[in-house]
């Protein structure tokens, strides 16, 4: 009996060494990619938030996680507020789930999104619908949006049409140095420009909302994009 025991006593514990090199090999599996993408947001030169990118590569599967902070202040009172918070999983250059949430200075938004055989699976709070299973989101770190004409809106949960121009490279200035990049117009249902650099790191933006003219600036130099998918 007592000899019994111990033996159940050993295999339990054995059993319980695999589970923990088997969670821990998983574990190994995610890697997260650095380093970020990290931008300034400015208007008229002074800094009223950030916009970060974080990447993680799990096997085959890409995990892309998007923090977006502005405040806008006049006499130190708050007058805008806005918190965006997106999670993407790609696999294959392609989309395979997304999960945003954004405060808009007191509108809240939500979208959810999933591929299905017949394509991604969009759901807002007051719709639903599918969308081309091969349809880029406007978070804009994947050059790839440029090659396309409709693009799916991560904050509302809609798809909009665009036309993009490119123009020549162009020096851009980050907070650590200059780096070259073409820019890129964005016009119909969206108006922006964005900047990639040839290896297709993106880099800067610009646009105007609410009558305020919004730029992002790099903070890092670190331009390597072989981690990172469709570049």
């Amino acid at each position: 009996m007592y000899r019994h025991a111990t033996r159940s006593v050993a295999l339990a514990f054995c059993a319980l060494l695999l589970f923990i090199a088997h969670v821990s090999a998983a574990s190994s599996q995610a890697v997260y990619l650095s380093p970020p993408t990290v931008f300034s947001i400015l208007h008229e030169g002074d800094k009223i938030g950030r916009h970060t990118v974080s990447y993680r590569r799990d096997g085959d599967v890409l995990h892309v996680d998007i923090a977006i902070d502005i405040e806008m202040r006049v006499l130190f009172i708050p007058i805008f507020k806005y918190r965006h918070r997106n999670s993407e999983v790609w696999r294959g250059g392609r989309l395979i789930s997304m999960k945003t949430e954004t405060d808009d200075n007191g509108t809240e938004y939500w979208v959810m999104a999933r591929a299905t055989d017949t394509g991604l699976v969009v759901e807002t709070d007051d719709t639903s619908f599918i969308a081309p299973a091969d349809i880029m989101p406007t978070s804009y770190w994947s050059k790839n949006i440029v090659d396309t004409s409709v693009l799916l809106d991560t904050q509302h949960g809609r798809l909009v049409e665009v036309s993009i121009s490119p123009e020549n490279l162009q020096h851009v200035a980050t907070a650590k140095g200059t780096v070259e990049a073409k820019r890129f117009n964005i016009l119909g249902d969206l108006s922006l420009s964005l900047w990639y650099t040839p290896a297709g790191r993106w880099v800067k933006t610009s646009f105007s909302v609410r009558g305020a003219e919004i730029e992002y600036q790099l903070q890092d130099k670190a331009l390597r994009t072989s981690e990172i998918p469709g570049h």
